[in-house]
């Protein structure tokens, strides 16, 4: 039989601010970082206890740029995380000094309750609990151990039909009925952690993205158990059930009558099946079954640095853009830019075997052609005259503000124009468009244009519809 949570995975469309909030505010462990066992190709962080043990884990699809997603019926709409009761009050003072807005603290269940919400928009409750820590938690500078988060504390689940919820988590996972809160039934595990499930008939469905719950795994002991469970559910018919060997544990995922996705793990082999606990967290694995990809899967995955380390510094422009830095970069950035149905990252893998040292820039189009992304000239620079965009006299530059200067096309006619960039790449002076010029490199195996940026250049590699160019 099941005993109490597993881990919890939600979607975030922002890696380093996730990293930051999970890492340097609440001082839990980066366990493993790995490409997606679904899709390699999507980077899933799993943050813990010291040895990522199950019941401390919150795990990460990272949507990068994704849209966000809506919390409603069918969906764990909290994440709670317990601690000390005594330390509640060391948690409100961080959050001040974090420039975090937090409520409470409140009581639920006779328990003190301080809410949060994370960079995507989930709601967090660190909970003052009796529970204690299934191992010891992570040294985090500025969090004494007494104060530090033990464990999942539990989760809340919005469902139509709660009562059938209810009884389908007491049946098949191990839970019982502990109180009833108005609108609110807490079941309880043997192993202490807890289920809300808040009846919500008449609330809107939830959506999937950015910010909202996947799925929650319940703990089974062992592949035996889990055998078990599989034939008991496929037994009901009113769910399909799918098991899965997912490296660190074997799991099954059913839907529960309120649609919620449900997981049940088994507790090993556990996150030190291919790190030791020294070293958990530091290496991006890929999946076994791609490994002949790892390099390029490595260098299409989104670069995230960890609190206290140098750090590429992103700016808020009107389109979406990624770096990929290499261990040794030699100060030269390639600019890539996508064909029609291609996004920001589609190049990256061939630009890094091109040129191995030098840091690359990813930009994706704003504009749709025949219903796919594509790239043109509005995204980065200035108004471009050719054959697929007419116009001349001034024009709003979407980087520099209205400017006067005409540029004609690209040679080819297609729609990568010559850009003239300011000079805001990683280690380069801030330079103002007075100070840009284009020049052309006619010995280049790369059709493009290099930018000269205060003394630093920028070579731009485009594709389109016909490939590289």
């Amino acid at each position: 039989m099941a005993s109490g949570i597993h881990h919890i995975t939600l979607i975030t469309r922002r890696v380093q601010t996730n990293v930051d909030f999970y890492v340097g505010f609440l001082g839990l462990r980066l366990a493993k970082r790995t490409g997606g066992l679904e899709d390699a190709e999507q980077l899933h962080l799993v943050y813990g206890d010291r040895i990522g043990s199950p019941g401390s884990l919150i795990t990460f699809l990272v949507w990068e740029d994704g849209s966000p997603g809506r919390i409603g019926l069918g969906q764990v709409a909290e994440v709670a995380l317990s601690v000390d009761p005594a330390s509640i009050g060391f948690w409100v003072t961080r959050s001040l000094q974090f420039g975090l807005k937090s409520i409470g603290p409140t009581q639920e269940f006779g328990e003190p309750v301080l809410r949060l919400t994370d960079p995507d928009g989930v709601v967090l409750k660190i909970v003052g609990s009796a529970l204690g820590a299934n191992a010891p938690s992570h040294h985090t500078h500025g969090i004494e151990p007494e104060h530090a988060i033990r464990r999942i504390r539990g989760a809340t689940i919005y469902s139509a039909v709660a009562e059938q919820t209810s009884v389908f988590l007491q049946n098949y996972f191990g839970y019982r009925p502990l109180k009833q809160a108005g609108a609110v039934q807490r079941l309880v595990s043997e192993s202490g952690d807890v289920v809300d499930v808040r009846e919500a008939s008449g609330f809107w469905p939830g959506a999937p993205g950015a910010g909202v719950v996947d799925h929650i795994a319940f703990r089974t002991p062992d592949l035996e158990s889990l055998v078990e469970a599989e034939r008991k559910l496929a037994s009901l018919n009113s769910s399909l059930t799918n098991v899965h060997d997912r490296k660190y544990f074997v799991s099954l995922y059913v839907r529960e009558p309120g649609e919620a996705l449900f997981e049940l793990a088994t507790d090993g082999p556990g996150m030190t099946v291919d790190e030791s606990i020294e070293t958990l967290g530091s290496v991006l694995f890929v999946p076994p079954s791609n490994v002949d990809q790892a390099d390029a899967i490595r260098t299409r995955l989104p670069q995230f640095s960890m609190p206290g380390e140098d750090r590429i510094q992103y700016l808020e422009l009107p389109f979406v853009h990624r770096f990929h830095v290499p261990s040794d970069p030699d100060g030269t950035t390639l600019v890539l830019m996508h064909g029609t149905g291609g996004n920001e990252a589609d190049l990256m893998p061939f630009a890094a075997r091109l040129m191995p040292r030098a840091t690359l820039l990813g930009v994706r189009g704003r504009s749709v052609e025949e219903g796919r992304v594509a790239l043109v000239p509005p995204v980065l620079g200035h108004h471009v005259r050719s054959s697929r965009h007419t116009g001349g006299g001034s024009s709003l530059c979407r980087l520099h503000g209205r400017c006067d200067r005409r540029i004609s096309a690209c040679p080819r006619e297609t729609s990568v124009p010559r850009i003239f960039q300011r000079s805001e790449l990683p280690g380069s002076d801030h330079a103002p468009p007075s100070t840009l010029r284009p020049v052309r490199d006619p010995a280049s195996t790369i059709h493009g244009s290099r930018v000269a940026t205060g003394g630093r250049s920028v070579r731009l590699l485009g594709i389109d519809d016909r490939g590289a160019r």
